[in-house]
């Protein structure tokens, strides 16, 4: 009996060390948790200092340790879209748009994906531009110009986001544009008409978009199409102001009317030369 007592006593005792050493667990892990949580609010208050003061680098490198450290803390969204900011601000505009990227993914409730989405976009559209190289960055501007539309159609940035969107188009319309250029350099009037008609359907409001009627006008005059050549002089006099395009459309009807006579007086002196050979045949 004595010997169940204190087995019983023990296990009481037990429980207590457990309860005890819970407790003294729970108020550690809760001290751990106030002692992490402040000293990731002084390493923000750090950044954001940083950052008002331009110190981009040293700003990046705190809103890092911030980003690694500060889960749970309340503080990971703002780090987030102040790493975005830093990269922006310092004109580095591949980490700038990665940094946007995985904001609006992580957060894309948040009030500031807005602006994470235009800015997206825009530094996107301010890495270098060569015409005729890679148009990836070209491409994912669009893409993010044209989500930011869809999305915020009420946004403030919202004119600013289609202006860019018109001058993106310009690039991709130039490239086009150089690429028929090329081939009617190369002598290649069909090739030149190919590039050309996809031109005026994928960019008509393009600042080209008189120019490629009028290459497309010359195009099908050396292709002999005579017909083809007219409907795009005719499309010229519908579409394109007389006061600026007059001068060249008569220059292109002038040359057409030429080439057609010249076609035509070709073809009967080969008429002619046939009906000779066929007599002398007989």
């Amino acid at each position: 009996m004595k010997h169940f007592s204190n087995t019983r006593w023990l296990k009481l005792l037990s429980l207590g060390f457990i309860s005890l050493a819970f407790t003294l667990s729970s108020c550690s892990s809760s001290e751990q948790l106030l002692s992490r949580t402040e000293q990731c609010k002084i390493d923000f208050k750090e950044a954001f200092d940083l950052l008002k003061d331009e110190d981009y680098f040293d700003a990046r490198e705190k809103l890092h340790t911030i980003l690694g450290n500060c889960t749970g803390t309340g503080f990971m969204e703002d780090a987030q879209y102040l790493l975005a900011e830093a990269h922006f601000s310092s004109e580095e505009w591949i980490e700038a748009y990665s940094e946007y990227n995985l904001f609006i993914n992580h957060y894309p409730s948040s009030p500031k994906a807005p602006l994470a989405s235009y800015r997206k976009g825009l530094a996107a559209w301010s890495q270098d531009y060569v015409p005729g190289r890679d148009e990836t960055y070209t491409n994912d501007a669009i893409k993010a110009f044209n989500s930011f539309v869809k999305i915020y159609p009420e946004h403030a940035k919202i004119d600013s986001a289609k202006f860019y969107l018109s001058d993106l188009s310009e690039r991709l319309a130039d490239r086009e544009m150089a690429t028929a250029i090329l081939y009617l350099k190369m002598k290649e009037p069909q090739a030149t008409a190919i590039y050309l008609q996809e031109f005026i359907t994928n960019f008509p409001s393009s600042k080209r978009y008189g120019e490629a009627l009028a290459l497309l006008v010359e195009s099908y005059t050396r292709l002999e199409q005579f017909e083809q050549a007219e409907n795009y002089l005719a499309m010229m006099g519908e579409k394109l102001d007389k006061k600026v395009y007059g001068s060249q459309m008569r220059d292109l009807k002038e040359d057409l009317e030429d080439s057609r006579k010249d076609y035509q007086e070709a073809l009967e002196t080969k008429r002619l030369e046939k009906l000779k050979r066929m007599k002398e045949a007989n």
